[in-house]
């Protein structure tokens, strides 16, 4: 019932009922005047100037139809049929007279009284018959359009909220990774204060500074270059070489074209290199290297974490008290690129731990 506005017919769906039924009852005409024109009749020429003004009117008479099929929005499909079935009638019945309007004006009804009742009563009859077809077709018509449009925006609709689910989703994801690292840092942070290494403790804080302001500044759901993204991570890879010194290295494998166009969802990568250093760097006694390199395959982009270290194995779905490691990263990729991205994490065939990330090259933004 909302949709009975006085500007109904101003939308962008009234007007198009209008063109809809003005040219379908036009194009009637038309067949009719072809039709006409091949068996060698050419009386209707003479009556153009009468017959286009009569369909246009009769054609107007079914648009009440509209507000009324809206109207009918919630009605069950045999309580829809049943009342076109009878609005049909009406509004034929009003063509009709219409029509025998333009009988009398060409003169083939000469007068409209009970001396030329036969012949009302059969051009009546006649035109009824073709009226109520073509109107009962043209409300089914408008009923139809009105469906598809219905449910096209319920579609969107649902479109929309899934959307905005999955940038909730994303968000929630990636508001976590800042506690998780935060928390880490600062424990360090406190460690290099006690020791006295008051200096060292500085340069992380400062560091520190450089990295939260670099990613907190950007949309929790930011798809950015992967240039952007490695520029994020040396500012982390900052902080942690303060922690392990010589025993962290970091080789990057990145052809500088793939840096501008490959697009990623941001900080998806400092969790893969935080894993290793965790499990790779921090255990070990010797310096261990982290190599991250970046190819495209089959239309994907390919990111690979590989270290150097002891290839402890990591369960990719665990989730532990401080952070969600691996499964934060999962769980952002399924929900962007869903079955089109992949998480791939094993030991590595030269020793070590290897996580490799597989995803479209080119989304631009979480639609």
């Amino acid at each position: 019932m909302g949709m009975l506005r006085r500007d109904i017919w101003t939308t962008p769906e009234g007007r198009q009922v209008v063109w809809m039924t003005l040219t379908s009852w036009l194009l009637v005409l038309g067949v009719y005047q072809l039709t006409e024109t091949l068996s060698g009749r050419l009386g209707w020429l003479y009556d153009i100037p009468m017959d286009v003004p009569a369909v246009v009117l009769v054609a107007l008479l079914v648009l009440p139809a509209y507000p009324l099929v809206l109207a009918l929005h919630e009605a069950t499909p045999w309580q829809k049929w049943l009342i076109f079935f009878v609005v049909a009638l009406v509004i034929a019945s009003l063509q009709s007279m219409v029509n025998l309007a333009e009988n009398r004006l060409l003169g083939v009804i000469p007068r409209f009284d009970a001396a030329h009742a036969d012949i009302i009563r059969e051009r009546f009859a006649r035109v009824m018959q073709g009226h109520f077809y073509k109107t009962f077709a043209n409300i089914t018509l408008i009923a139809f359009t009105v469906q598809v449009r219905d449910r096209a925006a319920d579609r969107m609709a649902l479109l929309e909220v899934s959307a905005r689910a999955d940038r909730a989703r994303l968000a929630a994801l990636r508001l976590q990774l800042n506690p998780h690292f935060l928390f880490n840092t600062l424990n360090a942070i406190s460690s290099l204060v006690g020791a006295g290494r008051a200096r060292e403790a500085d340069e992380m804080i400062e560091r520190l500074s450089d990295f939260l302001r670099q990613t907190l500044e950007e949309d929790v759901d930011a798809i950015v270059p992967l240039g952007q993204e490695l520029a994020a991570l040396d500012s982390y890879v900052a902080i942690e070489r303060i922690r392990f010194g010589e025993r962290l290295n970091i080789e990057l494998n990145v052809d500088r074209l793939l840096r501008a166009r490959i697009l990623m969802p941001s900080l998806i990568l400092q969790p893969l290199v935080e894993n290793a250093i965790k499990y790779a760097v921090a255990p070990a006694r010797q310096p261990v290297t982290i190599a991250l390199s970046a190819w495209e395959e089959d239309g994907l982009a390919v990111i690979e974490v590989r270290d150097g270290g002891a290839g402890v194995a990591v369960d990719c779905g665990s989730i532990t008290s401080t952070g969600l490691g691996l499964a934060n990263v999962r769980q952002r990729l399924e929900t962007l690129y869903g079955d089109a991205a992949a998480l791939e994490a094993g030991p590595d065939a030269n020793g070590g731990w290897r996580v490799r990330l597989r995803f479209p090259p080119a989304i631009t933004s979480l639609s």
